[in-house]
């Protein structure tokens, strides 16, 4: 069961690409995880595979699933704040999931908060 927090950074495997901007719009980190029905994450949505989605044609209506990174990088529980970070910074990415053994979402690390920059 995700928290109140984590909720917003979820969209199920239904969503289409317009739920997809709007929750992104919404959560303000450009991120979001699909989820399938067992609550697995089983893909990663950034502002930037949205914007690449519709420049090659996909209409809004288009499933989230078609443009979803399937293989994206994520981390356990006792990953430490210093192997995120490192992780961050060599493969340039803000925003790393927290999945459990049941790969479900427990947490994200975001870049800025980790550094300790203010955010928004």
């Amino acid at each position: 069961m995700l928290t109140k927090d984590l909720e917003r950074f979820v969209i199920p495997d239904t969503a289409s690409l317009r739920d997809a901007m709007l929750a992104i719009d919404a959560n303000w980190r450009e991120v979001v995880m699909i989820q399938d029905r067992s609550e697995r994450i089983i893909g990663i949505i950034t502002d930037g595979d949205i914007r690449r989605g519709l420049l090659d044609g996909l209409p809004m209506s288009a499933t989230a699933v078609e443009i979803m990174s399937r293989d994206f990088i994520s981390v356990s529980l006792d990953t430490d704040r210093a192997a995120v970070l490192d992780l961050m910074k060599s493969v340039r990415i803000r925003h790393v999931p927290v999945i459990d053994e049941a790969k479900c979402l427990v947490g994200i690390h975001f870049f800025e908060e980790i550094i300790g920059a203010s955010v928004r």
